[in-house]
């Protein structure tokens, strides 16, 4: 046999191989692409969490860009994002008397000036049980009540929503720079933050809803487990003898992991927990499944909530928040500042965030007052649901799709619905309008990897 001759028959087995081969993969990706068909039962007798808020960080400052798009963006994040509660920032070193944010805004000192102000302390007197006022500086936390809260809670009352406020303590002391730091003596804390509640209720007629105690005291030095139960102690005894009544959040810390040791510790002071409502997480470090079963459980068995309170730019994604919901029976939750859900675009027009595409499925569906109920998927692998019970009875369903799916619903409540999905480059289309019958089941469709919303259309006039 000849050298061409044997070239030509290797050259022709290679390429009808390499067809094979190139059909083969070609109908793999076909069979891949080809959608699931998944049957989601639902189990209203099964109860978990009920759902409490989704709450976003007020920024204190808004770049000019933004800024001219206040009003629209603050009506969005009613209409399509769905917020309901604010979590309202006070700074320690607004115990202080040296105007560190006037002067920042008046250009007298820089962002590093005012950085390395802000949260070092100047004690008003040496009597914790004694409020100097003038040892107070409330401007950074009056200006965010101004240009932020107040305009948003006009929005929710004018649509007929609550829109909960929770005040929150923040420390970063490792920026303090030439300053001290007096709140490690639960009694000064105490003192701190009593005088933050009457000052808002005095000046605005505002009584935070909650009050989280200390923003993730694991990244700082002075605070200690023990510490903040003191800390948490002494406070809800002076917001009780002064009338305040607020849910207590806690421990807040960027370390999901560390969450039940903190509680073990904190749970031996004495009063610390009396008015503990919340446990809280962020999702910076250690959120694996079983540290948020083991935050689930712990509120559980403390009779109190579980929140996830904090995962910004863009990192709490739809499976992210699917999990909290799921794993960590979280009641509340926060992926956003009130400024990040939207963008402006190259044509200077608001629009949504890719995460909050996604993740607003989740929050125009569930919504506060709603009890987690059993939801059963014959493929959670490729459709996995989480569904809610409304007060009047009303169902709604979120499905996280891996997998182009056709699923198929069952034990709906006869009614009228919106249907809403969610995947790549689906962009935002508006709710279609379905009709649940009396057999009470539904086929929905997804192309891809996504989301899927069912939820109660609203009745007429509501």
């Amino acid at each position: 046999m000849g050298f061409l001759t044997w070239s030509k028959r290797w050259r022709r087995r290679i390429l009808t191989g390499a067809l094979a081969l190139a059909l083969a993969a070609g109908l793999g990706a076909a069979y891949l692409r080809a959608p699931i068909k998944v049957e989601i039962s639902l189990d209203p007798q099964q109860h978990f969490q009920t759902f409490r808020a989704w709450e976003a960080t007020i920024e204190l400052l808004w770049t000019e860009k933004f800024d001219a798009h206040r009003d629209e963006i603050y009506d969005r994040l009613f209409d399509e994002v769905g917020l309901t509660r604010l979590r309202l920032e006070m700074f320690s070193g607004d115990e202080n008397t040296t105007r560190s944010f006037e002067r920042f805004l008046s250009h007298d000192i820089d962002m590093a000036g005012w950085r390395a102000r802000r949260y070092a302390t100047v004690n008003d007197d040496a009597d914790p049980n004694h409020i100097n006022w003038a040892g107070f500086d409330f401007a950074d936390l009056d200006w965010r009540v101004e240009k932020v809260l107040l305009p948003l809670q006009d929005r929710a009352r004018k649509r007929g929503q609550k829109l909960e406020v929770n005040l929150t303590y923040v420390a970063f002391t490792k920026q303090i720079v030439n300053g001290s730091y007096i709140h490690t003596d639960p009694e000064e804390y105490a003192e701190f933050v009593l005088a933050a509640f009457l000052h808002l209720r005095d000046k605005y007629h505002l009584v935070p809803d909650d009050f989280e105690v200390v923003l993730e005291p694991d990244n700082v030095r002075e605070w200690t487990p023990e510490l903040l139960g003191k800390a948490m102690a002494a406070a809800t005894r002076r917001l009780h003898a002064a009338g305040f009544y607020p849910r207590l959040i806690a421990p807040s810390l960027s370390d999901a992991a560390l969450v039940p040791e903190w509680l073990d510790a904190i749970a031996k002071v004495p009063g610390a927990t009396d008015a503990l409502a919340e446990i809280d997480y962020h999702r910076y470090h250690g959120a694996k499944p079983e540290v948020l079963n083991a935050i689930a459980d712990r509120a559980r068995a403390l009779g109190i909530e579980a929140s996830m309170l904090e995962f910004w730019f863009g990192r709490a994604d739809y499976k992210v928040l699917h999990n909290d919901l799921k794993l960590g029976n979280v009641s509340a939750w926060q992926g956003r500042t009130v400024l990040t859900f939207h963008d402006i675009d190259a044509n200077d027009k608001v629009v949504l965030n890719e995460d909050v595409r996604y993740n607003r499925l989740y929050f125009m569906a569930i919504r506060p007052g709603a009890v987690r109920i059993g939801a059963a998927s014959t493929a959670p692998y490729a459709a996995d649901p989480i569904a809610f019970q409304n007060p009047d009875g009303s169902i709604a369903v979120v499905i996280r799709a891996d997998h182009a799916a056709k699923v198929t619903l069952t034990d709906l409540p006869q009614g009228d619905y919106l249907l809403e999905t969610a995947s790549k480059g689906s962009g935002m289309p508006p709710p279609t309008a379905v009709h649940i019958g009396p057999d009470g089941r539904y086929l929905a469709e997804i192309p891809g990897s996504g989301v899927i919303s069912l939820r109660p259309a609203p009745k007429a006039g509501g």
